[in-house]
């Protein structure tokens, strides 16, 4: 309590005590004279909470009386309100029905009554402060504390300090009105400190409290009850949580934690602090000891109390000359105080600083005050996020780029929410690729991989078919058998022969879960090569399989459009496998329809530079070619198509000459194959540049027939040095 608290309390206390005097606010005003608004307020919250303890009746005409102005006066208004609440509701929290009947009364102040009545209801927030300084007077334990009961025994025993520090003392407490005989129900307890308790702290800490009241979530600690002691103090109840803080827990793993053990206690964290941002919640102190972890070793985020308005920080640093929070977590503008840094990207940086202690062992802005500040230094400060590869080389490449996204420098680089970044804590945990790090054939494999091992024995081998070619595949029929009871165990289809479409079906759907979409149609082709050299093909003749495969997949396309997911990407990755298909089997007209409806929608999306788009692109570009060689031959040649003839043949050139390998090679051979009917007689008639286009066409079909070992030496070998 402040000098001029204990004092305005003796006073008061003596005034009432002297002859059973129920002294007028009048004459305490004059023996006591507050000099402004604050010293008014704290005489008229001494004044109440003595008159509710004597049960003498508190009304707001002997406030009004005694000051004429108090209406006009924000800080001693609220705070006669609220003593005045406290007296009509017979409690410490404001009945609906006691601030209906105050705004009756006086309808002129309704809306400070109900800001005064929220704040009552308030609860301010829970704390995780064991490891803080004691800087307050601490009660010798066990102690009783709280309302009495009916029972005449007060509801709390504090029987532990936990920990004390400026915003007041947590102790553990024992509720005796939830206890069972055997089973005690433990609580934490929160008393504020005096100068928590000011109606200036109270109203800037009321929605905040509000707030924190209504976030439910595992993940972050439950604040149970807000109250007022009968020696007039401010407390707050909040669940228990056993198992001590984060720093605690990485002692007990550390100095450093295994990276799928640090990614899933900060995934969870994240989580909690979605539940909080939804509510409007925004930390803004985010560090080790306030992450709590309980003895089964769940996290719960605490004391969300810290966060304050971003005009307060700025009033903040003016008087402390340092930023708010703790700077060895706090982000680049929250420590500058620059405009808008009370956000939810200062949580997300706060976030990955926690990921980056955990997988390092090192504090991510600095271990002293000088670093932090050279780090967030504007002019000469760090260029960009730490990579905790740099401390730990061992570190995988996805989720040392999580963690450097959630701490980029700029806020608008980093994951636009808690919950993002969560997802991609989570994905990388199951071994699935991060889709914004783009990643390649090779890394989707290996995570699929790591995923299902058993399945994707079987999916491995169409995977490095795609590399060598389809004609490649004999390579690793001796792969496919060896793998295939592995792969029947995992998949029955597999082994299916009857259904080969419902195979491909659901190895599509597959691919889709693992993260493989943007190679769909040359892993789906390929999986039916290796399928049918290692004699898993159905027995069915193969104009009756082709004539399965293409009509399963229409019907699947006229779904989704008749869904009205015509736009979908998996609409469009079904488009393009169905036209592979039907350019495999010549039925270039249908093809190079169903293609084109499909590039047209990719660059309605503003995707068409996406890897599944490009390589959809390149099979219209062979579909449109050979349907146009086809349309001559039948001596259906239109002027029209004779005008695009140039311009489609140099499209073709470019993507043969500036993609390479790209879309995969079965892609590249109907390329080939396009390009080669192109300057054929039928069309364009460049003897030399169709024999020339033959040549490579012939000279691709040869090198994709061999293994994969001796494709690869050939490529080489034709590299110029």
């Amino acid at each position: 309590m402040s000098k001029v608290s204990v004092t305005v309390e003796a006073k008061v206390s003596r005034m009432y005590r002297d002859g059973g005097a129920d002294p007028a606010l009048v004459d305490l005003l004059q023996a006591i004279d507050p000099w402004d608004d604050d010293a008014l307020s704290e005489l008229i919250e001494v004044d109440g909470r003595l008159r509710i303890s004597l049960r003498r009746p508190i009304s707001m005409v002997r406030y009004l009386e005694a000051v004429p102005d108090l209406p006009r006066r924000e800080l001693p208004l609220d705070s006669a309100i609220d003593v005045v609440l406290r007296s009509m509701s017979g409690g410490a929290r404001p009945t609906s029905a006691a601030v209906a009947e105050l705004k009756a009364q006086f309808p002129e102040m309704a809306v400070a009554i109900d800001e005064a009545a929220v704040l009552g209801r308030a609860v301010v927030s829970t704390t995780g402060v064991s490891q803080l300084v004691r800087s307050s007077p601490q009660r010798v334990v066990p102690d009783d504390f709280g309302p009495i009961g009916e029972d005449g025994v007060p509801r709390y025993q504090l029987v532990e300090l936990l920990g004390s520090g400026s915003s007041g003392e947590v102790y553990l407490a024992v509720d005796r009105l939830l206890s069972e005989q055997d089973r005690p129900a433990r609580v934490a307890i929160k008393i504020l400190a005096t100068q928590v308790r000011t109606t200036r702290a109270k109203m800037q800490l009321a929605e905040e409290a509000s707030k924190a009241r209504r976030v439910l979530h595992d993940h972050v600690v439950r604040v149970l009850d807000r109250g007022l002691s009968d020696e007039g103090e401010d407390y707050i109840v909040y669940e228990h949580v056993e198992g001590g803080d984060l720093d605690r827990w990485l002692e007990a793993h550390g100095p450093r934690v295994a990276p799928a053990a640090a990614a899933t206690m900060v995934a969870k964290v994240a989580r909690g602090l979605q539940a909080a941002h939804l509510a409007g919640l925004v930390h803004c102190d985010l560090k080790p000891s306030n992450i709590l972890v309980t003895s089964s070793g769940e996290p719960k985020v605490a004391d969300f109390g810290i966060a304050v308005r971003e005009s307060e920080l700025v009033a903040r640093r003016e008087e402390a000359m340092q930023p708010m929070g703790n700077i060895a977590f706090i982000s680049p503008e929250q420590y500058r105080g620059e405009p808008g840094c009370l956000g939810v990207q200062s949580d997300v940086y706060a976030l990955g600083g926690v990921l980056f202690y955990l997988l390092t062992g090192e504090l991510p802005n600095g271990s002293t005050v000088e670093e932090v500040a050279r780090t967030h230094d504007l002019a000469t400060g760090r260029p960009g996020p730490p990579d905790p590869r740099l401390k730990i080389p061992r570190i995988d490449d996805d989720l040392a780029a999580i963690c450097r996204r959630a701490m980029a420098s700029k806020p608008a680089d980093r994951h636009a929410s808690a919950g993002e970044l969560a997802d991609d804590l989570e994905a990388w945990v199951r071994h699935e690729p991060i889709a914004w790090r783009r990643p390649s054939v090779w890394r989707v494999a290996r995570l699929a991989t790591r995923r299902r091992p058993a399945l994707v024995a079987a999916i491995a081998v169409a995977f490095l078919s795609v590399v060598a070619g389809a004609g490649a595949a004999g390579y690793w029929v001796s792969v496919a058998k060896e793998n295939r009871a592995r792969a029947d165990a995992a998949d029955a289809t597999v082994s299916d022969a009857r259904n080969e479409i419902e195979v491909v079906y659901r190895f599509f759907k597959q691919l889709q879960s693992m993260g493989m979409g943007q190679d769909m149609i040359q892993m789906v082709v390929a999986w039916e090569q290796v399928t049918r050299d290692a004699g898993l093909d159905s027995p069915q003749s193969r104009l009756e399989a082709w004539r399965l495969k293409t009509q399963r997949a229409r019907d699947i396309v006229k779904e989704y459009i008749d869904a009205g997911r015509e736009d979908h990407v998996e609409t469009l990755m079904w488009q393009g496998v169905l036209g592979f298909w039907l350019v495999n089997n010549k039925e270039f007209d249908e093809a190079a329809e169903r293609l084109g409806w499909a590039v047209e929608r990719w660059r309605a999306k503003g995707l068409e530079t996406d890897a599944l788009a490009e390589q959809t692109r390149r099979l219209w570009l062979s579909a449109r070619a050979l349907q146009l060689h086809a349309k001559s031959l039948r001596g259906e040649l239109t002027s029209d198509d004779r005008s695009e003839l140039l311009s489609l043949n140099r499209e073709v050139g470019a993507a043969l000459k500036g993609g390479g390998l790209a879309g995969g090679l079965p892609t590249r051979e109907r390329l080939l194959e396009a390009q080669a009917a192109m300057y054929s007689p039928a069309l364009l008639d460049r003897p030399r540049e169709h024999a020339d286009a033959q040549a490579k066409l012939d000279q691709h079909r040869k090198l994709a027939s061999k293994p994969l070992p001796q494709y690869k030496a050939s490529r080489a070998a034709k590299q110029p040095r």
